[in-house]
């Protein structure tokens, strides 16, 4: 049995090595500690946490407590005490002007090159006005940006990246109860997804493509007057909008009797096509008019030189399916088609001369492809003409040696004494 002096040893050897092992794990335990001292939040909310922590806030070092308030070096109910600082999740209502404490401090503000005036554009929004009134059903700044994993706007994963806001907007806008509330559509989206801008978003992921902020604005959102959407849509159609002060529309357009929206439509952009010059134009002017005669000779002209195109692009497809080099005529094509989209922009013109001149240059070069396959075409003929001559040649040789053998075959036979028709001489009888 050991002694008491031996339990007393093994006692002491014990604790030391159990200091020992504290001791060298000490660097791991310490930052544990500190991690825990620095905020107790994940305890509870560890998700939230996970949340947090992929934010542009986490990274520059905006913690819960800067927000929420609180003690999170205190794990115990303190830590969530009033007298402790601790404000708690805000109400919708509190939330623009919460974040506004931050936002529209220049001071804080000035390092991140930040502006400070969105709580105040907020307020003149459609959605700030709503919220002065009182009303909690409208959009606030965690509805658009999120709550916990607040992104930069440049990020792809961002509530706010423009391929996610007209995503983020149908949230509200989609709902049919919320939107009737307010005496608004709830096919905004639906609309928005069939449209030009829409569809260039989605197949070539062009970023510069209008969004639901492009014409509506972000903080500032408003719906356009008809004044506004000229002066909106040239942000990204400068060209056009020149256009369309020298057509027939010019005055119109000026005078807020007509806009953008007339032709194209609302959500439902559409492509200036020549087809919605003639579906547009009906509307508004009867047939056999004047102006619907001047918008038929635009149709006509562009129509006529889309054929050409057209037919060009087919002859190029073909050649290319039978192994020939048409790298240099498939160019050529390439500004037909860049020609073509001019044409669809001029059209806003609505002055036919102006379009008689483009599809000059786009006939011509259609006609230049048609003629040049024209000359492909007669060298690959001739060149399966070529072997013709050679093969008759060939099989005129093949039956004049056949006759010669013929020919000498009976004088073989009687010269040698062979036996006709079998090559050999006769046999002697037998002696």
């Amino acid at each position: 049995m050991p002694t008491k002096a031996a339990n007393r040893a093994i006692v002491v050897r014990s604790v030391a090595v159990a200091a020992l092992a504290v001791a060298l794990c000490m660097p791991v335990g310490a930052q544990v500690s500190r991690q825990h001292e620095e905020s107790s939040c994940e305890v509870c909310h560890s998700k939230i946490t996970v949340a947090y922590q992929t934010s542009i806030h986490a990274g520059a070092g905006i913690d819960c407590v800067t927000c929420h308030g609180g003690n999170p070096t205190d794990l115990q109910a303190t830590a969530m005490a009033a007298h402790k600082g601790f404000r708690g999740s805000p109400s919708r209502r509190e939330i623009p002007g919460f974040c506004s404490s931050c936002h529209a401090d220049r001071a804080q503000m000035r390092q991140y090159g930040l502006s400070t005036h969105q709580f105040e554009d907020y307020q003149s929004s459609a959605h700030g006005q709503a919220w002065l009134r009182g009303d909690e059903s409208t959009a606030v700044c965690t509805d658009c940006h999120g709550q916990h994993r607040i992104l930069p706007h440049d990020d792809p994963n961002s509530m706010v990246f423009p391929m996610n806001v007209a995503d983020t907007c149908s949230r509200c806008h989609s709902d049919e109860k919320l939107m009737s509330k307010h005496g608004l559509p709830a096919n905004a989206y639906e609309e928005y997804q069939e449209s030009a801008h829409a569809q260039m978003l989605a197949s070539g992921g062009r970023q510069s493509a209008a969004t639901c902020t492009s014409c509506h604005g972000s903080h500032t959102a408003l719906p356009p007057g008809a004044n506004d959407i000229p002066n909106m849509c040239s942000q990204c159609h400068a060209q056009v909008k020149e256009l369309v002060s020298q057509s027939p529309h010019g005055e119109v357009v000026k005078k807020g009797e007509m806009s953008c929206e007339s032709c194209h439509g609302h959500h439902a952009i559409l492509h200036a096509t020549d087809e919605l010059l003639m579906t547009s134009c009906k509307p508004c002017h009867q047939a056999d008019t004047a102006a619907m005669g001047i918008g038929q000779q635009v149709y006509d002209l562009i129509t006529t030189a889309r054929q050409h195109h057209d037919s060009a692009d087919e002859i190029v497809q073909a050649m290319e399916q039978h192994g020939l080099y048409v790298e240099e005529l498939k160019g050529r094509i390439e500004e037909t088609n860049t020609s073509l989209q001019q044409l669809e922009r001029d059209q806003h013109a609505l002055q036919p001369r102006q379009i008689e001149q483009g599809t000059v240059a786009v006939e011509a070069l259609a006609d230049e492809v048609a003629s040049e396959f024209s000359e492909i075409e007669a060298r690959l003929s001739f060149r399966r003409l070529l072997p013709v001559p050679m093969w008759v040649y060939i099989g005129l040789m093949v039956l004049f040696i056949y006759w010669k053998r013929k020919q000498t075959e009976p004088h073989r036979f009687t010269d040698t004494g062979a036996k006709p028709g079998t090559g050999r001489p006769p046999r002697e009888g037998l002696r």
